[in-house]
């Protein structure tokens, strides 16, 4: 077993890196030999081509290294009040420039503050938007926050075609690609989601998925408000419902020293 994983993640990891190289490789090298009979707008494109590809490389070996680390209790989180209303508008805007992301829509709340780690928050919410934009390729995509009592609630919720039944309680797992993501062009490496799950419990929160096939996915994350809080409440145990009816999963911790 140990072994076939391995081959699969090198095979995986090999794919999904070998494929923004080819393309960044492929416009290096005509940038570089054609670069003066080409026009300005070719040469913006393929700039912007080049960018985007490095942007999933790094993207991959990101999320492989952060793995690695939290795998080996490495991540040491440095957690300040965060304005996370402020850190989803920025991410919103940033998105929207690139393919796909005019899609986005934000709703937040004027007073959205959490105790966090702001460069693992903005990790999280880059993968979930990201997750979001790859898996649902048409249709709004919407990024909402608000507040409870001890918490701050971050949810993106997209109209794709959703996930089954049978796969929505792997979906938090390390290297976990469902059927459809498998056959899909814009494979991943199936750590996009686990990464945010360890972050989030990292922080003391938890997470939850929502899907009902053909109409769409919800992931929301709750991060404490708070340095001492922790989402610890009990929680309904995972539930597969059959019909067609929505499905959801949870996952919690306890903060530390519990």
């Amino acid at each position: 077993e140990l072994a076939r994983l391995k081959t699969e993640l090198l095979s995986t990891v090999s794919h999904e890196l070998r494929t923004p190289l080819t393309l960044i490789h492929g416009y290096a090298e005509l940038l570089n030999a054609r670069a003066e009979l080409l026009t300005p707008g070719d040469v913006e494109m393929m700039a912007d081509e080049i960018l985007l590809g490095s942007r999933t490389m790094i993207r991959l070996v990101d999320d492989l290294l952060d793995f690695s680390r939290m795998e080996g209790g490495r991540i040491r989180l440095e957690r300040a009040s965060v304005d996370v209303a402020d850190l989803l508008r920025r991410h919103v805007h940033a998105w929207r420039t690139q393919s796909g992301g005019d899609r986005l829509q934000l709703d937040v709340s004027s007073d959205l503050e959490a105790f966090a780690d702001s460069a693992r928050l903005d990790q999280i919410i880059r993968n979930l938007i990201s997750n979001a934009l790859s898996h649902a390729p048409t249709g709004p995509v919407v990024v909402t926050g608000d507040v409870e009592p001890s918490w701050v609630r971050l949810a993106v919720e997209d109209r794709g075609p959703g996930i089954p039944a049978d796969e929505l309680p792997r979906i938090w797992d390390s290297f976990f690609r469902g059927e459809r993501a498998r056959n899909s062009p814009n494979r991943g490496s199936g750590l996009g989601l686990a990464v945010v799950r360890q972050l989030v419990e990292l922080h003391g929160g938890r997470v939850e998925a929502e899907s009902l096939p053909g109409q769409g996915t919800t992931f929301r994350i709750w991060l404490p408000r708070a340095a001492n809080g922790s989402a610890n409440h009990v929680l309904e145990p995972d539930k597969t419902v059959p019909n067609g009816e929505a499905v959801m999963v949870h996952s919690e911790v306890r903060s530390e020293g519990e």
